[in-house]
């Protein structure tokens, strides 16, 4: 959630919500430093490293995911390797910072390699 944690906008903080995958553990409001741009976004980088942490990749779920993708081709075992050890976060806005939300934009960020973690 990419709203400011005080009444100003130019507040260095903003305000998310952590709504973790395990069913049972408790969701958290967090604030993290406010990004100066998009070469300075130490949230995603905060992010990646909290995914990668959690869960390990199954092998052959993700060799299946990639199967499918690529019509069934087989790929480089370097290249699975590098797969199975990178992480990525999947941002999608669910609201725009538009005039008419008062600039208020909220975005989920995802794990992109969740579904192919135990």
């Amino acid at each position: 959630k990419n709203a400011p944690s005080s009444s100003s906008s130019s507040s260095p903080l903003f305000k998310y919500i952590l709504i973790p995958a395990a069913f049972g553990d408790p969701i958290q409001e967090l604030e993290a430093p406010r990004p100066k741009g998009l070469e300075d976004d130490n949230f995603t980088t905060t992010l990646r490293k909290h995914f990668s942490s959690r869960g390990k990749m199954d092998r052959k779920l993700l060799e299946k995911q990639v199967a499918e993708k690529t019509k069934g081709k087989m790929i480089d075992e370097k290249y699975m390797d590098m797969l199975m050890s990178n992480s990525s976060v999947e941002i999608v806005p669910l609201v725009l910072p538009l005039k008419r939300t008062k600039f208020l934009s909220i975005s989920m960020y995802v794990d992109d390699q969740g579904i192919a973690k135990n």
